[in-house]
């Protein structure tokens, strides 16, 4: 179980990812926590497929393959946590599907074996949640955008009244 004070950096770091709509946020405000959460550093890899690999949503690495043998690829098949010679590997998930991987590098043995098992998924699912919202807000704003071109740029005149009234809106 996650000492209280791992549980309450859990807390901050949900409460500071809620308003956050655009994944580059939210992979900064990730790594202004993922010290205090993980006890080292820590970096999010979203996957892309076409050709498969991982994404940076915000860095100075932007993508790398994803081989078939990667511990990542194993990590985001089977969703739970790896560790290896270097990193610990914790899937990023969004209901019941990985959608990328959280690398913790430079944890010690005990800060990993502090947080216990539920802790990483909740996590994985906290972060996982919060890239899936902005995945959907971008995916509004787009159809938002087209929307409104299409209206704007149609040879016709577009009204919009109120219901009842027939008051013009647009």
């Amino acid at each position: 179980m996650a000492t209280p004070s791992r549980q309450h950096a859990l807390y901050e770091l949900a409460r500071d990812l809620a308003p956050a709509l655009e994944i580059g946020e939210i992979a900064r405000r990730f790594a202004v926590h993922a010290s205090g959460l993980t006890g080292g550093d820590a970096r999010i890899w979203l996957l892309a497929e076409r050709p498969r690999r991982l994404v940076a949503p915000a860095g100075d690495v932007h993508e790398r393959p994803l081989e078939d043998d990667a511990p990542e690829l194993a990590v985001i098949r089977s969703q739970r946590p790896l560790r290896t010679a270097s990193l610990f590997i914790l899937p990023l998930t969004a209901g019941e599907r990985a959608i990328g991987v959280i690398e913790v590098d430079g944890a010690s043995v005990a800060q990993l074996a502090s947080g216990g098992m539920q802790f990483w998924r909740t996590l994985g699912e906290t972060v996982g949640a919060a890239v899936e919202s902005a995945r959907r807000h971008e995916r509004l704003q787009a159809d938002e955008n087209r929307f409104r071109s299409l209206v704007e740029q149609i040879p016709v005149v577009t009204y919009i009244d109120q219901a009842g009234t027939g008051e013009p809106i647009y």
